[in-house]
């Protein structure tokens, strides 16, 4: 009797345990007539290009499938990023194999365009104007037209 008892606790310690490796880098999977989604193993992986914005979540399992894994999962249900307008999603929880098939849940989201990127991309007044009194000094344009220049961009500013 305490043979039988040991067997079905080592089975049951043995069969509770799994390792699935994360893959390092986000990858593109290509589903085809547009759809390419990108998967961010992490969120915090995502949030390293940027503010992220959530737009809905996936869940899916790889019930139908020969290999039941995460990944299987994952590449069986990504492509619902593109019904919810996204071609991104990160990993929000994985279960390997529970009963027989693997679950995963994931976001999908887009990045939002962070308010430094989109100043930086234009030059400050202060740089116009350092560009303006360059211009000045090497007698391309003259103290007028610096002058009135000027004017216009402060008063903008």
């Amino acid at each position: 009797m305490k043979l039988l008892a040991l067997i079905v606790v080592l089975f049951v310690v043995a069969g509770c345990s799994s390792v699935t490796p994360i893959p390092e880098q986000a990858r593109v999977i290509d589903y085809g007539g547009g759809c390419n989604v990108t998967v961010y193993q992490t969120e915090a992986e995502a949030e390293e290009d940027g503010e992220i914005k959530e737009l809905c979540v996936i869940e899916g399992t790889s019930s139908g499938s020969f290999k039941h894994t995460t990944e299987t999962a994952i590449k069986k249900h990504a492509k619902k990023a593109c019904e919810c307008g996204s071609n991104k999603v990160y990993v929000q929880s994985r279960a390997p194999m529970d009963w027989g098939v693997a679950k995963v849940s994931m976001i999908a989201f887009k990045y939002v365009e962070a308010k430094q990127e989109k100043e930086s991309d234009t030059p400050s007044y202060i740089d116009e104007l350092k560009a303006l009194a360059a211009l000045k000094d090497e007698g391309i344009i003259t103290e007028e037209e610096f002058q009135k220049q000027k004017a216009e961009i402060l008063d903008e500013n």
